[in-house]
């Protein structure tokens, strides 16, 4: 900790005195991965798992009492997976990162723990982790089915408006050719009718019905054996990566 930095940086062991009294102070709350209250959202340069507010005593979102002077359990907001890694350790840039965001209160900025990734040396999986890279899955795979659906839809109305265009025109022909003779009786032409497309936010098509609380059992987003495995850690006073907006 020292003087403000824009972060990302690469962080460096600078042999500086750590005047911290205790490690992160972790607590998983009681929300599974695949909780529908638990968003996640594929974004252009990220993966989220957004964590719902606090509404009362319980549920609990999972939360931390961060060193240097923040002093109580604070929740987490959401939590970023960002490939490659923003922060470098030592110059090395890891495969990724996985950053979580605390919440915190008003004048006192954002507190942020980030975990960088790497791969196993030999090569084992990771199971705690797999749970949320399946739940991203099932996001894409809705999409991509809505997608589909829309642009099915899409296709089927251009279709209707090309024949509704020959229709018309061919009926406007039929018009003029009727006037020219008399001995010929209009009809009232064809009748048309444009099916209007009902095109729903992608995330509602995914909505499901809430639960009341929370589902038996918790994901845990610092689980000492799959995520944060140590509780050594540097610190630095930073900045938020990108634009808030």
């Amino acid at each position: 900790f020292g003087n403000r930095a824009q972060s990302p940086i690469d962080v460096w062991d600078t042999g500086a005195e750590c005047f911290e009294h205790h490690e992160i102070r972790d607590r998983p709350g009681d929300f599974q991965i695949n909780d529908t209250e638990v968003i996640k959202q594929i974004l252009p340069s990220k993966l989220r798992i957004l964590y719902p507010l606090r509404t009362g005593e319980e549920p609990d979102p999972p939360n931390a009492d961060i060193p240097h002077g923040w002093g109580k359990q604070l929740d987490v907001r959401h939590i970023d997976m960002k490939f490659p890694s923003e922060h470098r350790l030592m110059g090395k840039q890891y495969p990724g990162e996985y950053q979580v965001y605390i919440l915190a209160e008003s004048g006192r900025g954002a507190a942020a723990i980030s975990i960088l990734m790497d791969y196993h040396p030999k090569n084992r999986s990771n199971r705690h982790m797999q749970l949320a890279i399946d739940e991203f899955q099932r996001v894409y795979d809705a999409d991509l089915g809505a997608c589909e659906r829309k642009r099915r839809r899409r296709g089927q109305v251009l279709f209707e408006k090309s024949l509704l265009d020959a229709i018309f025109e061919e009926n406007e022909y039929f018009q003029k050719w009727v006037g020219e003779d008399k001995n010929v009786t209009a009809s009232k032409g064809f009748d048309a009718q444009v099916h209007t497309i009902d095109v729903r936010n992608l995330q509602d098509e995914r909505k499901e019905d809430k639960d009341p609380l929370t589902t038996p059992g918790k994901w845990d987003p610092f689980s000492a054996r799959y995520i944060m495995r140590s509780i050594w850690f540097y610190g630095y006073r930073g900045s938020l990566t990108e634009p808030p907006c």
